[in-house]
């Protein structure tokens, strides 16, 4: 390409294969070269970003760090922001990866005694093992009690102000990240998606952590957001016995999309399985005509042909007739409903359905044209229980209708 800013380079690419991936690697550095040569100049002032945590054998816990700016020395005094507070230690080993090596893939180091930006490399220290992936590493001169005290506040704020955004006192998920970027990311994220957030950490999910997060669910009045979402990590054996016994489910996800729908779906299962179990309780508005030219049956079980005014109608539904404002005729409970010679569930506004209504056996002497006729509307039999399970299962099912009509019944029956 002879000119970058008239046309664009189109590199072909394989995610399977790993073909084309050095051309693209190749045309980003010409570009930076080219455009951003004062951007990546080097620089003596130091910036330094933890990106993993890791156990190395005979090392015990590091941090891979990719070194922008600056230099780093073995005996250098580090600042690292940590899960339970700074973290300030002395760097004891500095290795690089051997040249065309992937850090990640061969455990092949070199150990250095100074190194120079630009380099990934692999630090030994003690106490690394509540390091924070995502975070600046800061050079403290040691014995400098006032320097290493603005580092650790320093360090530490990158992590404060990430958790500030979780809503403590909300009934939100608990949220546990790989790193800081990682975490910053999924609160984003579901904050655009509205699904509130209590706790949030970084790193593995532990024993401690369901310890902690079955302590905040214990104040929950919603059973369905007692959940703990992993982005990119792993739970312990541990956390997991404890979990189950607990009834905490544990969701994980290395796709922010795959974790919001497993999610999701918990909550849709959850509202399910409860209005399964409120079914009984669960009396739906309904408005009903009978059409006098479709009688079938004139006492119980009655069998009748009805048009849907308002509301929804539902097998199950008590129904009465209305004959004044406090004279009411119930008729029994909506045992089955027909249209087009097919069984229904229910019907909605505007459709013409056959009705199947059954009576209790001290009501068997109801009759069709005495007690009630065509001119009586027939409306549900709401009652206060049946409100409530509305409110509580229903209550973004139903549309603004069907709540005006849930307003006028209950006046009505003087609820």
């Amino acid at each position: 390409n002879k000119d970058f800013r008239k046309y664009i380079s189109i590199v072909p690419l394989s995610a399977v294969t790993g073909e084309g991936v050095c051309d693209m690697m190749m045309l980003l550095m010409q570009l930076t070269q080219k455009f951003q040569s004062k951007r990546i100049s080097m620089k003596s002032e130091l910036q330094c970003t933890v990106l993993d945590v890791k156990k190395a054998e005979g090392l015990g816990s590091t941090i891979d760090v990719i070194l922008v700016n600056g230099q780093l020395k073995q005996g250098d005094t580090i600042v690292v922001c940590g899960t339970m507070g700074a973290i300030v230690t002395n760097i004891r080993i500095l290795m690089r990866p051997r040249p065309l090596r992937e850090s990640r893939v061969h455990n092949d180091f070199i150990e250095e005694k100074v190194i120079e930006a630009s380099a990934g490399i692999r630090v030994a220290a003690s106490g690394l093992e509540d390091a924070v992936a995502g975070t600046s590493l800061v050079i403290v001169p040691k014995n400098n009690l006032t320097a290493i005290e603005e580092a650790k506040a320093l360090v530490q704020s990158e992590l404060s102000s990430i958790l500030s955004r979780v809503d403590k006192g909300s009934e939100g998920v608990c949220v546990h990240a790989s790193t800081l970027g990682s975490l910053e990311a999924i609160l984003s994220f579901f904050k655009t998606s509205k699904i509130p957030v209590s706790l949030a950490a970084i790193g593995p999910i532990g024993k401690k952590d369901v310890m902690r997060a079955n302590s905040l669910f214990a104040t929950y009045e919603r059973e369905e957001k007692r959940v703990v979402l992993g982005f990119d990590v792993k739970v312990t054996d541990e956390a997991k016995a404890m979990a189950e016994t607990a009834k905490i489910p544990i969701f994980l996800g290395d796709i922010i999309y795959h974790l919001q729908d497993r999610f999701l779906q918990h909550l849709k299962e959850h509202e399910e399985k409860l209005q399964e179990l409120n079914e009984h309780a669960v009396i739906f508005p309904v408005v009903l005509d009978i059409m006098p030219l479709c009688v079938f049956r004139k006492k119980s079980p009655l069998l009748l042909g009805v048009k849907v005014i308002e509301g929804i109608l539902k097998t199950g539904t008590p129904l009465v007739a209305l004959k004044g404002l406090e004279d009411h005729v119930f008729l029994g409970k909506v045992t089955g409903i027909e249209m087009d010679h097919k069984n229904k569930e229910e019907a909605n506004v505007g459709q013409e359905v056959c009705i199947r209504v059954e009576a209790h056996t001290n009501d068997q002497n109801l009759l069709y044209g005495r007690q009630f006729d065509h001119k009586n509307q027939l409306v549900s039999q709401m009652t206060r229980k049946s409100i409530e399970a509305l409110k509580e299962n229903y209550r973004n099912k139903l549309k603004k209708e069907d709540w005006g009509l849930v307003a006028k019944l209950k006046r009505l029956f003087r609820l």
